[in-house]
């Protein structure tokens, strides 16, 4: 009597829902007519990445049930989109059964974790900012500072900006990630006001009483409000 091999069953599980940067935890099954095939469990998370750089592989463990045995994994997705999970199981006879899962991954805003200016600042003075932000994804960020005195803004981990006036401004960064995810923080600086002052003055310095002074066209005067 010949007896032929009898393919595994796999169930990759349920579909799932996750935050780019958190873990998936995947708890696959499969059952086997033979009772006595041994047999090696495959995941793959179709993000190119698995355990260690690879997808995940390994021989059922002395104690599982080769008969309808449970085989998990963790894994965590670095990017928003949907992936297909495929869970795969071959017995050693070289048997091969495939269930498939899909995973929507959601996109998670950054997070700024530093936002720093300077104090005792002055009309005129050239004003550093400069910050730092985290994504849980594998994103891109854009930072954009508008400083509050209805400049144009500017992009970039760090700014320099000239206040042209005293008083007090709010300055916004607002860190942006490339799905569209946004995180602000706002900080508020006070300019302090510069006294007006005398640069310069060309002319005659000694006159007789009654007498007039002309000036002649070289006179510079410069006053700072």
């Amino acid at each position: 009597m010949v007896v032929n091999n009898a393919a595994p069953v796999a169930d990759a599980g349920a579909d799932q829902t996750a935050n780019e940067g958190s873990e998936v935890d995947f708890i696959g099954s499969f059952s086997d007519a033979g009772t006595e095939d041994t047999h090696t469990v495959t995941w793959d998370f179709a993000d190119g990445r698995g355990l260690g750089g690879f997808p995940h592989e390994r021989p059922v463990q002395e104690g599982d049930e080769s008969t309808a045995t449970t085989q998990s994994a963790t894994h965590t997705y670095n990017d928003d989109g949907e992936y297909t999970a495929t869970f795969t199981v071959t017995d050693n006879d070289g048997a091969v059964s495939s269930d498939e899962l899909t995973v929507k991954v959601n996109n998670v805003a950054p997070t700024i974790t530093n936002l720093t200016g300077e104090d005792e600042i002055k009309e005129g003075d050239a004003v550093n900012f400069s910050a730092t932000a985290t994504d849980p994804g594998d994103d891109t960020l854009t930072y954009t500072w508008n400083f509050g005195d209805d400049s144009e803004p500017v992009t970039g981990t760090d700014a320099i900006h000239i206040y042209k006036d005293n008083g007090n401004y709010t300055v916004t960064l607002t860190v942006t990630d490339e799905d569209g995810g946004t995180a602000s923080q706002t900080l508020d600086v006070t300019i302090a006001n510069v006294a007006p002052s005398f640069r310069e003055i060309n002319g005659k310095t000694t006159v007789n009483e009654g007498e007039g002074v002309n000036y002649p066209s070289s006179v510079t005067l410069r006053v700072l409000k």
